[in-house]
């Protein structure tokens, strides 16, 4: 149904080295649906992410696609993937991933004015997960107050929420 919102797909890879160890190769398999559906161009409504950057390389290095990529950025505790996510957080980190995907997204604590300016600067758009009303980061009591401070202080381009809602209100949409 069109509704006039500009909706897109955020389709994340989830553990691709885990798929590739059980023989499966998930960057192929997520190209060839989403190409079966006509979705193959940077203009079509859907962004692909993962965690790992291996995966998000392939995609634009082997496979070619000009689909919209987006590094997911975790924490180096979590073992999502075989990388430094320190490292990555980095200006050179930054400029380094820009060569490969249009976006970084990182949890919201890091979402900081000095982290999105940087990424900006690595000419990298920056997204943060995951917005909860009922679970607003530190220091805030009003989600209105998060999301001032995420995307007027901050200056983040995008936002991941269970609560689309919230943000829409907030955004006026």
């Amino acid at each position: 149904r069109t509704t006039g919102r500009n909706v897109r797909l955020y389709l994340e890879l989830k553990s691709p080295a885990w798929h590739a160890a059980a023989g499966r190769d998930l960057c192929a398999a997520a190209l060839a649906c989403l190409a079966r559906h006509g979705i193959t161009r940077e203009t079509d409504p859907v962004i692909v992410e993962s965690f790992d950057p291996a995966a998000v390389r392939r995609l634009r290095h082997d496979f070619k696609t000009t689909l919209r990529l987006t590094q997911l950025l975790g924490e180096n505790a979590w073992h999502e993937a075989g990388c430094d996510y320190d490292t990555m957080r980095t200006d050179t980190g930054l400029r380094d991933t820009s060569a490969y995907a249009g976006a970084v997204a990182g949890n919201l604590e890091r979402a900081t004015p000095a982290f999105v300016r940087t990424a900006h600067a690595a000419g990298l758009d920056v997204h943060a997960y995951t917005f909860r009303a009922d679970a607003l980061p530190a220091g805030h009591t009003t989600a209105n107050s998060a999301l001032h401070s995420l995307f007027v202080e901050a200056g983040l381009d995008g936002l991941f929420t269970d609560q689309p809602d919230v943000v829409a209100r907030f955004l006026d949409l």
